[in-house]
């Protein structure tokens, strides 16, 4: 049985209309980290089939926008909080390229599924939720230079929208282990 999110997702996202008006749910899915699919869940292949990391980069630019429009900045704010947003992308980009590949991995070894895979399957994502908080506290303390706390709150408010709607799709499509 899968539980499906998509409506329940997008259903907030109109309530608080901020993000549904400017981007559609698939483009902030993919935007967020890259690694859903548009296979159905019942498909082990949904798991292995990921967007091109060409297509990752597109959709963050897209993200950028949509952080622009919602996040408002002085042009001294935002000077200063760009190149620090950039950097802290590319690191996030390296724990969601270390994600897809874990996620791919376990669509390799789905049906095949040892215990001690699934224990190091569980270990690896595990570690992995620890880095991008590791990320996250680490540009708290460069973003709380150049934004005031309101401007910090909206921001990390905006980034955990992003990541909920990609969490939600990745329990959707990757179907529970039998």
């Amino acid at each position: 049985m899968t539980i499906r999110f998509s409506g329940f997702l997008r259903q907030r996202l109109k309530n608080n209309n901020m993000l549904l008006k400017y981007i559609s749910l698939p483009l902030l899915m993919l935007t967020a980290g890259g690694y859903c699919s548009a296979t159905p869940a019942q498909d082990v292949s949904a798991i292995a089939s990921l967007p091109s990391d060409s297509f990752v980069h597109k959709s963050m630019e897209a993200r950028k926008k949509l952080i622009n429009k919602h996040l408002p900045m002085n042009s001294r704010e935002a000077r200063d909080f760009w190149p620090i947003y950039d950097e802290y992308q590319q690191e996030l980009m390296l724990v969601y390229i270390q994600r897809k590949a874990t996620i791919t991995k376990l669509g390799r070894h789905f049906d095949t599924m040892t215990d001690d895979f699934a224990k190091q399957f569980v270990m690896e994502s595990i570690a992995l939720q620890e880095e991008r908080l590791r990320v996250l506290h680490a540009y708290f303390e460069r973003f709380e230079t150049v934004l005031s706390g309101k401007q910090l709150l909206r921001f990390y408010q905006i980034e955990n929208r992003f990541r909920s709607a990609v969490d939600a799709e990745l329990a959707e499509r990757i179907p529970l282990l039998k």
